[in-house]
């Protein structure tokens, strides 16, 4: 992708500075650095229920995920957000609830 940002008269301001420096950076796409990692922690109750503490940004879209990837109701799942450091928009989606669930549900 190409971005270019220009504000005021820019090549005013080029030709009135003491310095110009051109250069062209090329970088791979890069995966944002969470401060924390992910932690999911789950218990599926005996009555069908599934209780979620993760370190989300979206809880309401971890519910309704986890709900589509496990077909159970949307119903029967609270999720509780933990406290996160920064997620800078990489924590809205599901890694590891589903999983918690279901190994919650085996022991």
């Amino acid at each position: 992708s190409h971005n270019r940002f220009e504000d005021g008269d820019v090549e005013k301001a080029l030709a009135e500075s003491d310095h110009v420096v051109d250069r062209e950076y090329r970088t791979r796409m890069v995966h944002q650095g969470y401060i924390e990692p992910h932690s999911s922690t789950a218990m599926w109750n005996s009555d069908d229920t599934i209780q979620i503490y993760t370190s989300t940004q979206g809880a309401f879209g971890v519910r309704s995920l986890t709900s589509q990837v496990l077909a159970v109701p949307l119903s029967s799942i609270r999720v509780t957000p933990l406290e996160i450091g920064g997620g800078f928009g990489g924590k809205t989606v599901i890694y590891l609830d589903p999983v918690a669930a279901v190994l919650s549900r085996k022991t």
